[in-house]
């Protein structure tokens, strides 16, 4: 779905991914992964957001933090993706005021929100926290369109963007095995290689 919209997904370890770690700010965006849970990494203007859906919002991430974040991901067991190309503008982009709104939004303060934060849950509570599982039923393009709050009349490319992710996720995926602790797994292994029950 991303190289139809221009953009290429490279992995942080390959050749061609080099200057990704050394110096991520100079990115637009990258892709996480776990345990069938993806997430990104996206600068909008000079700002990073952490948008996961397993958070009630977006997170805003310093130039600084990104980085640390990065390895710390890696060191977690994620695999991580430079996302390259030509991104399509946002509206925030274009609009200056709406951007550094959005910012001070998605910063955490003790309480989770920033102080004089819009009390309105609606314009602030950008994700519903329960995020989605590749192996559960998946919604319909309608119930995920409503879900994100994108209009399909406002932004068809968003919307057809994830109109094709779910229909590729719907098709049938190698059934994964489940992740086992590393001493049983290490117990299993030799098992194996020396017998044994």
């Amino acid at each position: 779905a991303l190289m139809r919209k221009g953009l290429a997904c490279i992995p942080i370890g390959s050749e061609d991914a080099k200057g990704a770690l050394e110096n991520p700010v100079k990115e637009v965006g990258f892709i996480l992964n776990r345990h069938e849970h993806w997430f990104t990494l996206r600068r909008i203007g000079p700002y990073w957001f952490d948008v996961n859906s397993t958070q009630e919002k977006p997170k805003f991430i310093s130039d600084t933090y990104l980085g640390m974040y990065i390895q710390q991901s890696k060191q977690d067991g994620y695999s991580v993706f430079v996302v390259r190309g030509s991104y399509p503008p946002t509206d925030a982009e274009r609009d200056r005021k709406q951007l550094d709104a959005a910012m001070q939004q998605c910063k955490e303060g003790v309480s989770g929100q920033v102080k004089g934060a819009a009390a309105d849950s609606a314009k602030t509570n950008a994700f519903s926290g329960a995020g989605y599982s590749l192996t559960e039923k998946q919604p319909s393009v309608e119930e995920a369109l409503a879900a994100s709050g994108v209009d399909a009349n406002t932004d068809p490319e968003l919307a057809a963007a994830i109109a094709e992710s779910l229909q590729m996720s719907s098709q049938p995926a190698q059934q994964a095995q489940p992740a086992l602790d590393p001493a049983e797994e290490m117990r299993r292994k030799r098992l194996a290689r020396f017998g044994g029950s």
